[in-house]
């Protein structure tokens, strides 16, 4: 317990939809802070914030305070526990960092005496907490799929081109109208929108639709419009289509292309994935992307179920500042069955570059690397002098063939038969000097590499200033020489590192070393920084 005259802080939270104010919590927790003697220092309030979010400013703000040195008060006062949050793993590392910080928690509500017992009952509580959370969220999944059987949008912003009207469905407990949205097309917006999907069908780009029909602010905003079967009149909700009998010929609403029409869209854009690849390059968005793991990881809850779904990055617009990965099927899914929670940018950043050079840019790990390199550079050797024999008798040919056509044009005269051929060998011997050219080039880098022990200290010591620092563009290039993919789960994940020796990134400035396809590693993450739950990576060797 905390001694009268004890300096304290308040933290309260209102979830969206209770019936009671903050401010009635907040003003129970000052008489009872009076009532102990307590000395009230610091107060921090997130309303209408759901306890599953971690990203909650005044929560935020609250840790940032007390992580100060000295100590800005002895204790934190809440109106019950479970208002830290109802993840109970969540709210169990937060509670328990502070306390090793010195701090001592206590909830108004909860009843918990001080004794042996205490955090069995506190995590009997959290435990609890996280039930609720369960109930909630499965009866708001039931409601809403109610909603998509019936007829009715399930909630959120209608997709441009279409607008709803409010339909009486039943009244509340408390005798208040219930409506339900039928969905229709817009009059204001529904010929851009056919126009805009004809030439798409037509294989217009979307920078000529977006010059056509401005139905956004960017050209790039219409890629989520062309996945969305919405279009084609059927509602894609929690993993199920609706109606029922879609596939039947019914539809949820009005729609402005066939089914037919828009699954050979989507089977040309999957084809086009195909054909590229994946991978931090081969998309356009991946290449321009503020995220440094753009293209990298992916959802490890998807690809359980053998779907591929990358993580995307996105920035809170109410808070700039704070920028996290999600599931990018679950950001664009309404409904998504997908259970990975969003994490911090920086944490997920932080732990995998962290597990990267402690495992992979070390002194050891550049001299194997080297020896390996040398290994292949020496079986390469003999196919680049073989390479440089044959261009240099290509080049040899072309030459003297050229050689002899100037001298019989110097002896006899030119005439249009003549001049054609000496300009068709004059091409060939270009294209042969050329060609022994790049053989000699290509010969001369695959020489084999020294390293001193200063030298491997040294490239050890770029590595790791390389990836951590410079254009988030280039980092990401960088990362993906030595990282195949990370596979992120809600605790843990595995970052598959790449087959093939990075003989680019050998030869570059910052490294010289190549990817070591030897043993597989399985090494567990150490802390994280203050104030953010661990989770525990691992390094993979992943062979073909």
């Amino acid at each position: 317990e905390l001694p009268e005259g004890a300096r304290v802080v308040i933290y309260g939270r209102h979830s969206p939809g209770e019936s009671q104010t903050i401010h009635s919590q907040a003003d129970a927790m000052r008489r009872w802070v009076e009532e102990r003697g307590w000395f009230l220092t610091r107060e921090f309030y997130d309303e209408g914030v759901e306890g599953s979010r971690s990203d909650r400013d005044a929560f935020q703000d609250l840790l940032l305070y007390l992580h100060q040195q000295p100590r800005p008060a002895d204790g934190v006062v809440t109106w019950n526990t479970s208002r830290f949050g109802r993840d109970q793993l969540d709210s169990q590392f937060y509670k328990a960092d502070l306390r090793r910080r010195g701090y001592v928690v206590l909830g108004k509500e909860d009843g918990i005496e001080q004794s042996p017992l205490a955090p069995v009952l506190e995590s009997m509580l959290e435990w609890k907490a996280q039930q609720d959370l369960a109930v909630i969220g499965a009866d708001t999944k039931r409601g809403l799929a109610y909603l998509a059987r019936n007829g009715y949008w399930p909630g959120g912003a209608l997709p441009t081109g279409y607008c709803g009207e409010k339909e009486l469905i039943g009244y509340r407990k408390n005798g208040d109208p219930r409506f339900g949205i039928r969905i229709r097309q817009d009059p204001d917006l529904a010929g851009r929108t056919a126009h805009a999907w004809e030439m798409r069908l037509a294989g217009a780009s979307y920078r000529d639709i977006h010059d056509a029909t401005r139905l956004f602010r960017s050209s790039k905003c219409y890629s989520t419009m062309f996945r969305n079967v919405l279009y084609a009149g059927v509602l894609e909700y929690g993993g199920q289509r609706y109606p029922a009998g879609w596939d039947a010929g019914e539809r949820f609403c009005e729609p402005y292309v066939t089914i037919e029409e828009f699954e050979r869209l989507r089977d040309q854009a999957h084809a086009w994935a195909t054909r590229h690849g994946t991978g931090p390059e081969r998309q356009p968005r991946n290449r321009v992307s503020k995220y440094l793991l753009s293209g990298l990881a992916v959802c490890g809850q998807c690809l359980a179920q053998g779907e591929v779904v990358g993580l995307a990055g996105w920035t809170d617009p109410r808070r700039p500042t704070f920028s996290c990965y999600r599931c990018g099927r679950k950001q664009r899914v309404r409904g998504s069955a997908c259970t990975l929670r969003s994490m911090p940018c920086w944490l997920l950043e932080q732990s995998i570059i962290a597990r990267i050079q402690e495992e992979l840019f070390t002194p050891d790990y550049i001299r194997s690397e080297v020896a390996q390199a040398n290994a292949i550079l020496g079986r390469q050797d003999g196919n680049g002098e073989r390479a440089v024999r044959q261009a240099a008798a290509a080049e040899a040919k072309a030459r003297t063939g050229l050689q002899h056509l100037a001298q019989f044009v110097a002896a006899h005269g030119a005439n249009p038969i003549i001049e054609e051929q000496y300009r068709v060998a004059d091409r060939e011997w270009r294209l042969a000097a050329a060609a022994l050219a790049a053989a000699h080039t290509q010969r001369r880098e695959t020489r084999p590499l020294r390293v001193t022990e200063d030298e491997a200290v040294t490239y050890a010591a770029h590595l790791a200033d390389h990836v951590r620092e410079g254009d988030v563009a280039e980092r990401r290039r960088f990362l993906a020489a030595f990282v195949r993919r990370i596979v992120v789960y809600d605790h843990d994940g595995v970052i598959e590192l790449t087959d093939d020796p990075a003989l680019s990134a050998l030869r570059s400035s910052a490294t010289r070393v190549a990817r070591d396809v030897a043993r597989a590693k399985n090494v567990p993450l150490d802390g994280t920084p203050d104030g953010i739950r661990t989770r525990d990576l691992h390094l993979e060797r992943v062979m073909s």
